[in-house]
């Protein structure tokens, strides 16, 4: 059926339930065009029981009876729209089939179908006549739903004097035309299969469809309908091997010998009043969380404590589609306390992805900013599942921010949060990090020594997912300070922890730190502390070996990529050994082995750039003597005899040009460094002096403030001693005569005060001394000054000499001095005197001297 032909019909039609085939009814699933939700349409030629049909759903609303949406009829066919449903022949094999598993959500089906009869019959006295698996469907959410209302007919109209019920012929007038055709004998009870009509009208209006819904029963547990008799005979036989529940065959049983007796059959209302739908746990909790609103708290905190553990009974899809809902729904609303959470989080674990994206994700945050502990510790307990669900904007903005308060709280908390932290480990950003690292540190040293163990446990676990820059620090300051821990359990924790994570804190800190903690660790007095260590040390040394064998492969890469790259000529060939030998004695200084005397890199202490510079000169002397040797033997062996006494003839005159233009080079290059040499150590000199002067400068201006201090107390005193006498002479004219006593007493003041003037004026003389003494002391600075000047003098003489020696060298290269070498005379007498050690001692002794002079001023 193309789509084009229905313009103006709102729902898109999809393919045809094939299972389905029932009077004269397609079902096939839809779309609704407005909002893409899921439908299902029934379509059917226009027939008297076709709009019956959809008349009669159209007007009736029960939790258990089909939902109406829409009805049209086009191209004389009716298109009835329902809710999304299932025929109950398609779900059975799904929902139990041949295993016999969950025989409750069968019971459950038929409890919610004697609910639907106890509505039509009972309350709008409705016969509908057609009760077969046919025409029961299974919601999305797992209900069963009665349809299929054909021959849906009123039993009896209400009761007139002028119309009794049994004289309407317009009553049972679909039944009376249409049954014979479309409703199966296996179907029909006595009455119907003899078209007994009066006796239909005369008893009760349950009775036809209470007697099929017994046939339903059998045919739900044993896929087949129970053999009834043919008229004339009316015995019944109750079927043996059946599979009905032990719970509900008296149900069955007492139903079934009905057959030819309509009037003793139960209603549905006294069949949902008896076992096993009183008693069954999945009717009474579903009957709950529907009425939950109007249950008292103590009968809710009692049926939440059981539902836990039930629901493991239940069929998984009443608990994903029924339940669920239910419990959600009474959660958000207020109407459950808040050990609901529980059942919700257990059913969560069995949701496909798009089914925990539709039904828990939209409340996680609601849940989680939650300041009741119950809710809490449910959250953290289950969020090994919840985190994969959870995006990491989510977790930063929402779960995070409220997880971490956790730790503020009581021990229960504290440990949860730390065990389940790693599941939302890998998402936090560094922002989060750092906000959680202090917090756990500050458990490290929780008063708990339980909690100090699980917070290293937690480092250990999320190490991988620390920010990179700070994570080789974390880790190291994080295990050494459990492994200082005095409980065991905590020190064999972060041994433990620091093993696992060695490649996250690097070979470099795992050679230079980790191996030294280990090493203390397997002294400890634990021994499965010291266990754990030693392991651990044997995983090192294993990783030490492994890179040290890696270092090996890339310094033997890297020797043969420079010998590949400098390598000439074949090394037997006579200009390969010529090249070779003069590369090895004409070889330039390489830059970094040359000492450049700058202000940054000369020392502070002028003793040290004396040695570092002698040290310096007696290098390149030595260096010098032992080119010129080398040189001289090459000289030698040119004109010689080479390696087996051969004499080689073969060197021309242009190895020796070139010979002589790299040694040209090499003289010059020396000169150079010679000349630079000399500049740096006038440069020295020239700071040593502007350092001396510098510190003169000092100590004047030191002394000229002490005697500025010693002559401004001097001035207070006499002051003082004025205004003193001043005061005792005013005194004295005042009061006329003194009494003895008073006299006495004036008289050693002034003694006293005369004693501390002479005292005052002796220091006076003592400190005009010291200052002539100081006078004296700078005129004897000077003349060691002078004689400074002079041994300064003397040493740039020697080092001229040193300059004037290293040239005599140079120009002495042609010689040839037969046994040439650094003899121990010419080692100790000779070029090692020069800026050497004698030079160093002279210059300490000097200083000694300099020192004793000033502790004597």
């Amino acid at each position: 059926m193309g789509q084009a032909q229905f313009k103006n019909f709102p729902y898109d039609i999809g393919l045809q339930k094939a299972s389905y085939n029932h009077g004269g009814w397609a079902l096939h699933d839809g779309v609704k065009k407005e909002d893409n939700s899921k439908v299902s349409i029934f379509i059917s030629p226009t027939t008297e029981l076709s709009q019956n049909y959809a008349k009669r759903l159209k007007t009736i609303r029960h939790p258990n009876i089909i939902k109406y949406i829409d009805t049209q009829e086009i191209n004389n066919s009716v298109y009835l729209v329902t809710e999304h449903i299932t025929p109950l022949e398609e779900d059975l094999p799904i929902g139990f089939g041949e295993s016999g598993k969950h025989p409750d959500y069968y019971i459950w089906g038929i409890f919610q179908i004697l609910q639907a009869l106890s509505f039509l019959n009972l309350e709008h006295k409705l016969v509908h006549a057609n009760i077969s698996p046919s025409s029961i469907f299974v919601s999305d959410s797992g209900d069963w739903k009665l349809g299929s209302f054909d021959f849906l007919s009123e039993i009896s109209p209400p009761s007139t004097p002028s119309s009794p019920s049994s004289s309407n012929p317009e009553l049972l007038s679909l039944i009376k035309k249409h049954h014979e055709s479309s409703i199966p004998s296996h179907l029909k009870p006595l009455e119907l299969l003899q078209s007994n009509y009066p006796l239909i009208l005369k008893s009760p209006s349950y009775s036809i469809d209470i007697f099929q819904l017994s046939l339903l029963i059998y045919f739900v547990f044993n896929s087949k309908f129970p053999p009834l008799p043919t008229p004339p005979s009316t015995t019944i036989t109750l079927p043996g091997n059946s599979k009905i529940p032990k719970t509900l065959a008296p149900i069955f049983n007492t139903i079934f010998k009905t057959f030819s007796n309509p009037g003793n059959r139960p209603s549905p209302k006294s069949v949902l009043a008896s076992e096993p739908f009183t008693s069954l746990p999945l009717i009474h909790c579903l009957n709950f969380l529907e009425n939950i609103p109007v249950q008292d708290n103590e009968s809710k905190t009692l049926f939440f404590k059981q539902l836990s553990n039930q629901m493991d009974e239940f069929p998984p899809k009443i608990n994903t589609f029924k339940i669920l809902p239910l419990l959600i729904s009474s959660y958000n609303f207020q109407f459950s306390n808040s050990r609901v959470l529980l059942p919700i989080l257990k059913i969560s674990k069995d949701l496909t992805s798009d089914q925990y994206n539709e039904m828990i994700l939209p409340h996680l945050s609601k849940w989680f900013a939650s300041n009741d502990r119950f809710t809490r510790i449910n959250l953290l307990e289950n969020l090994e599942f919840i985190a994969p669900h959870l995006s990491p904007t989510l977790i930063n903005e929402t779960v995070f921010p409220n997880l971490i308060t956790g730790l503020q709280f009581d021990e229960r908390l504290k440990f949860l949060t730390l065990t389940n932290f790693v599941f939302i480990a890998k998402s936090l950003d560094d922002k989060n990090w750092n906000r959680f690292l202090p917090v756990l540190a500050g458990l490290q040293v929780d008063k708990d020594q339980i909690i100090r163990t699980n917070a290293t446990v937690c480092i250990a676990k999320t190490a991988k997912y620390l920010p990179a820059s700070e994570k080789k620090r974390i880790l190291v300051a994080a295990f050494s300070r459990g492994m200082a821990d005095p409980f065991p359990k905590a020190r064999k924790s972060a041994v433990i922890g620091m093993g696992t994570n060695l490649d996250e804190i690097g070979i470099d800190d795992v050679a230079k730190t980790v191996t030294g903690l280990m090493g203390k660790a397997s002294l400890d007095s634990e021994a499965e502390v010291r266990d754990a260590a030693i392991n651990n040390l044997k995983n090192i040394i294993t990783k030490l070996e492994a890179h040290n064998a890696w270092m090996k492969t890339q310094t033997v890469t890297t020797n043969n990529t420079t010998n590949s790259t400098n390598t000439t000529s074949t090394a037997t060939s006579d200009e390969g050994m010529w090249g070779w030998a003069i590369g090895k004695i004409y070889k330039s200084p390489e830059p970094e082995k040359k000492v450049v005397a700058t202000p940054e890199t000369l020392p502070e202490s002028n003793n040290k750039d004396k040695e570092k510079s002698s040290s310096v000169v007696e290098k390149k002397i030595k260096e010098k003597e032992k080119e010129k040797i080398e040189r001289k033997v090459l000289a030698d062996d040119e004109w010689g005899d080479w390696g087996d006494g051969n004499k080689n003839d073969n060197n021309n005159s242009e190895e020796e040009e070139d010979r002589e233009e790299k040694r040209d080079e090499e003289e010059e290059e020396d000169e150079n460094m010679m000349s630079e040499m000399e500049r740096e150590i006038q440069e020295r000199k020239e700071r040593e002096v502007l350092e001396r002067r510098a510190q003169e400068m000092r100590r004047a201006t030191l002394l000229k403030q002490q005697q500025q201090q010693q002559q401004q107390q001097q001035q207070q005193q006499q002051q003082q001693q004025q205004k003193g006498n001043q005061q005792q002479k005013n005194k004295i004219k005042m009061w006329g005569e003194e009494d003895e006593e008073e006299k006495n007493k004036r008289q050693n003041k002034s003694k006293k005060m005369e004693r501390d003037f002479e005292d005052d004026l002796l220091d006076s003389m003592l400190s005009d001394k010291a200052n002539n003494k100081n006078d004296k002391n700078k005129s004897d600075k000077s003349k060691f000054d002078v004689k400074k000047k002079e041994e300064k003098k003397r040493e740039e003489e020697e080092e001229r000499s040193v300059v004037n020696r290293l040239k005599q060298i140079e120009e002495e290269e042609g010689e040839v001095v037969a046994g040439g070498g650094w003899g121990e005379d010419e080692e100790e007498n000779g070029w090692g005197d020069v800026g050497g050690e004698k030079e160093e001692e002279r210059e300490e002794e000097e200083e000694g001297e300099g020192e004793g002079e000033g502790e004597d001023r």
